[in-house]
């Protein structure tokens, strides 16, 4: 559903702002998974909040990546095979 509506919304978002959303998010959920070391809780509770965190880490890196290629895909070829070269070492 939120995929969705992000893909509704590709043509009134440029890929500058939704690579910022995304890169934002991921630093964002990146510090409460560090914050999240420093507190005590019980082993269910820390569960569900880092595989939350991680797949809101997982879908903003998706985000900032899309948007990423598809700024690629409107340069000269050679930028598209460099984008992608550089995706490897990731």
């Amino acid at each position: 559903m939120v995929f969705g509506t992000i893909f509704d919304f590709r043509d009134r978002i440029s890929s500058f702002t939704r690579y910022i959303i995304g890169a934002v998010a991921v630093f964002l959920l990146f510090l409460v998974t560090v914050i999240l070391v420093k507190i005590v809780l019980e082993p269910g509770v820390f569960l569900g909040i880092t595989l939350a965190s991680v797949v809101v880490i997982n879908s903003g890196s998706a985000i900032a990546q899309g948007s990423v290629l598809g700024i690629a895909a409107l340069l000269p070829p050679r930028n598209m095979k460099a984008c992608l070269e550089g995706q490897v070492s990731w």
